[in-house]
């Protein structure tokens, strides 16, 4: 299985405190169908009750039963400690304003990474005997990060140290973030190395350009090299689990200096944006409108996923990017998918005599064709129209979703 086969990332929006808002259902159901193996990144498996809602019982269940589909419940970030408590007790102790130590933080100890999450779900209000089955489930279907994020901070020090340029991007984001100014092009870097590997100095002109003190440019090139390093611990991520994670766009300025064309094209989101465009130029419903209380059938969502045409279907959305919207309409009205689709269709017997005694209506590079025989019926429909394709999956099954 290719790494664009293979997506992970959350589907809970939080707010800064915690507190979990929503849970993106819509962004969940275009995984299952765009991607062979689906990890969910959870927030301590508070999306169960909103999966609940939208899957009901037995179709969550049948979800959990689908060997490609896994949670991740794991906390695995960077961290700067430069200026924490716990460097008081380092050698080099608590560092200066200007100067960083960004390490790897993780929240949980080994073997105790699922309590908290499985706890959430015993507070589920549910019959005793449905929620010991569904813990029974998720017991088996959570796994943590295959990796422990060193590498991604390696790495973060290698870019400092090779391409500090590289922190500019973050900073110009950082400064509309942290300080809610605009970022302006004149903006000054210096990076030098510490006498230890994770250390840093990073001097700017930030005092000068935008009127703070020492304490809030500081706070300002903090989230830059935290950007950075997070970036480069997803990266280390994707490698582990060999799959493809969104970057929000911040980050996605981020990876420019270090991947370039290349990360942008494998970014998942561009899946899910080329995916989004056929259905707006398609006219195909709208995976926004699942969020809205329906229950979606599981089983059916399941078996339409490993499908063939499905499977076509996710390796022809990364052909359009050169289609205008007006190509990609006329795909949907061609001869051959309509054919197909009407050739396949319940009423089979009757769409092939109309196909056999109509085609003479058809016009075929300046010359009408006669009506044909059976036999020739056959071959055009089951060798030269074949079974539907992306086109016909996206016309006629995935509706059936809906």
């Amino acid at each position: 299985m290719e790494l664009r086969d293979r997506i992970f990332g959350p589907i809970a929006e939080a707010s800064e405190d915690g507190v979990l808002r929503s849970v993106n259902i819509a962004a969940l159901v275009r995984r299952l169908i765009l991607f062979d193996h689906v990890y969910v990144e959870t927030s301590l498996l508070r999306e169960i009750p909103f999966l609940l809602k939208a899957f009901g019982y037995k179709g969550l269940l049948q979800l959990l039963d689908e060997p490609d589909f896994e949670f991740i419940s794991d906390a695995l970030t960077a961290g700067s400690v430069g200026q924490s408590i716990i460097a008081q007790d380092r050698p080099m102790g608590v560092l200066p304003l200007n100067e960083f130590d960004v390490s790897v933080v993780r929240l949980h100890e080994p073997g105790k990474q699922f309590e908290a999450a499985l706890k959430n779900v015993e507070k589920i209000d549910m019959k005793a005997k449905r929620r010991r089955k569904l813990i029974r489930k998720l017991e088996d279907k959570l796994i943590r990060y295959p990796t422990d994020g060193a590498a991604g901070v390696a790495d973060y020090q290698t870019q400092l140290r090779e391409y500090p340029e590289s922190i500019l991007p973050a900073i110009r984001y950082s400064v509309a973030t942290q300080l809610g100014a605009e970022p302006v092009n004149n903006i000054k870097v210096q990076v030098a190395q510490l006498n230890f590997d994770r250390g840093f100095r990073v001097s700017t002109n930030l005092v000068e350009l935008y009127h703070i003190d020492e304490q809030a440019a500081h706070r300002v090139v903090e989230r830059a090299l935290l950007g950075i390093a997070g970036v480069n611990q997803r990266l280390e991520i994707m490698k582990a689990l060999n799959a493809m994670t969104g970057f929000q766009p911040k980050e996605v300025a981020l990876l420019k200096s270090k991947l370039d064309f290349t990360m942008k094209s494998l970014a998942p989101d561009i899946q899910e944006a080329r995916f989004d465009r056929i259905v707006k130029v398609a006219g195909l419903p709208d995976l926004a409108n699942l969020n809205r209380g329906n229950v979606i059938d599981v089983e059916a969502l399941l078996k339409l996923r490993k499908r063939r045409d499905c499977v076509e279907m996710r390796q022809w959305l990364r052909t359009l990017d050169g289609s205008s919207d007006a190509e990609i309409s006329r795909m949907f009205s061609s001869l051959h998918e309509r054919l197909a689709r009407v050739t396949h269709s319940r009423g089979g017997a009757i769409a092939r005599f109309l196909f056999t005694n109509g085609i003479g209506m058809i016009s075929y590079h300046g010359a009408v064709l006669g009506p044909v025989s059976s036999v020739i019926d056959q071959f055009v429909v089951e060798k030269l129209i074949g079974e539907p394709g992306a086109i016909t999956f996206l016309s006629e099954d995935y509706r059936s979703l809906f």
